[in-house]
């Protein structure tokens, strides 16, 4: 019989600051990019995949597991990789309900899992991608394919944005951002 350990509600440093008053440039990207997120429901051998564009922080994870023993390999194991971060729920389930801590799993590893966001977050991908190794490989594919569809229409939202962001410039030059590439910096002259 597992034994229920009470989780520590302490916030974080971070969460624990208070909201500054921004500045309204920081107001107006803020209001701009919310909107570009996609998600939809794909359903993949009978079961509804809840799927969604990745954030930043769900990038970082994603680098920081593709293994790149090999060319395809890394490949392979970039694809998977975003596939977990981007799945939220199967049938309404959502991931951080379809799996529970082992009973053998260290009380001090449950709570370093189980005390912020990310490390939950951490432990469900990761979860995700033993569980997606053990199905058969054209659902994973079918899986991959829905997530590059996802992106690319958050790439179409994008280029819209940039698009209407160039036009209220009225001639002025900026530098831009690419979400799917990191920073660059070049000018765009109207």
């Amino acid at each position: 019989m597992a034994t229920e350990e009470k989780k520590d509600d302490t916030p974080s440093l971070i969460d624990s600051l208070p909201k500054a008053k921004r500045h309204a440039v920081l107001q107006d990207i803020t209001k701009q990019l919310k909107g570009h997120e996609v998600s939809e429901v794909f359903t993949v051998g009978g079961k509804d995949y809840l799927m969604t564009t990745i954030d930043a922080d769900e990038e970082l994870w994603c680098d920081g597991i593709t293994q790149i023993t090999s060319p395809a390999q890394a490949l392979s194991s970039y694809r998977i990789s975003r596939v977990c971060a981007s799945i939220k729920s199967i049938d309404e389930v959502s991931v951080k309900e379809l799996f529970d801590f082992p009973d053998d799993m260290s009380a001090a590893l449950k709570k370093e899992y189980s005390v912020t966001h990310y490390g939950s977050r951490t432990w469900e991908m990761s979860q995700l991608m033993i569980w997606l190794g053990e199905l058969p490989n054209h659902l994973v594919v079918e899986l991959a394919n829905h997530y590059t569809e996802l992106n690319k229409r958050r790439k179409d939202s994008w280029d819209a944005l940039k698009n209407s962001s160039a036009k209220t410039l009225g001639g002025k030059s900026k530098a831009t951002s690419s979400p799917e590439k990191g920073s660059s910096r070049q000018a765009q002259i109207s």
